[in-house]
C-alpha cells in the first residue's frame, strides 16, 4: 500500500514538473495534458528546439533529453530505461511501442573533423535520426547521427549503429557494427 502512494505520490510530482517545464520553456514542449510516469526526465531546451510527447511515454530515472536547435519526436507508449539520452541538433524521431534499453544514446550530431586541424569544438556536422516504430534497443546501445532505423528492429546491448537498418529483425553487434541475425 505504501508504495503504491509514493507512486502517486511521484506520479503527482511529475505532472507538477512536466506542467512548469511547458510554462518555463514557452511552448518548446509539447504532448498530452498528462504525462503519467514516475519519473521524468531532465529537459533543456534552447536555440528554439523544440521536444514533443505522445501519450503513455515512460522514463525511469537518470534520463536527458537536450534539444539544442533540434527537434525531438517521442511516439506514443515508448519506454526508457535508466540512463538513456537523447541530443538533438537537427531532429530525433522516436516511432511508437519502441523500447530503450538502460544507457542508451542517440546523437543527431557529430563534431566537425579535419586531418589538418582535428577537432573542431565549435563546427558540427547534423542528420536527423529515426527510430521505428516497436524497436527495441538494448542496454548501452549508441545511435549515431544520420541513421535511420526501420520499424520491428531489435538492436543487441552495446552495439554501435552507424549504418541504416532497413530490415525488420534482431541485430548484434560484430566489430562493433550491427549484423543481422538467422
Amino acid at each position: 500500500m505504501l508504495e503504491r502512494i509514493v507512486t502517486i505520490f511521484l506520479v503527482l510530482i511529475n505532472i507538477l514538473r512536466y506542467w512548469l517545464a511547458r510554462v518555463f520553456y514557452l511552448g518548446r514542449l509539447k504532448g498530452p495534458v498528462l504525462i503519467y510516469t514516475r519519473f521524468f526526465p531532465s529537459i533543456r531546451i534552447r536555440n528554439n528546439g523544440l521536444v514533443v510527447f505522445s501519450c503513455g511515454v515512460k522514463f525511469r530515472g537518470g534520463c536527458n533529453i537536450l534539444s539544442d536547435g533540434g527537434v525531438v519526436k517521442i511516439g506514443e507508449d515508448v519506454f526508457f530505461n535508466n540512463g538513456c539520452s537523447l541530443n538533438a541538433m537537427s531532429m530525433i524521431e522516436i516511432g511508437a511501442g519502441a523500447l530503450l534499453g538502460e544507457g542508451v544514446k542517440i546523437y543527431d550530431h557529430d563534431h566537425a573533423f579535419s586531418l589538418e586541424r582535428g577537432v573542431d569544438v565549435a563546427k558540427f556536422k547534423v542528420d536527423k535520426v529515426n527510430i521505428g516504430a516497436g524497436c527495441c534497443l538494448g542496454s548501452n546501445v549508441i545511435v549515431t547521427s544520420g541513421v535511420v532505423v526501420s520499424d520491428r528492429v531489435a538492436v543487441g546491448a552495446g552495439s554501435v549503429v552507424v549504418k541504416n537498418i532497413t530490415e525488420p529483425g534482431v541485430y548484434v553487434a560484430k566489430k562493433n557494427i550491427p549484423v543481422k541475425v538467422g
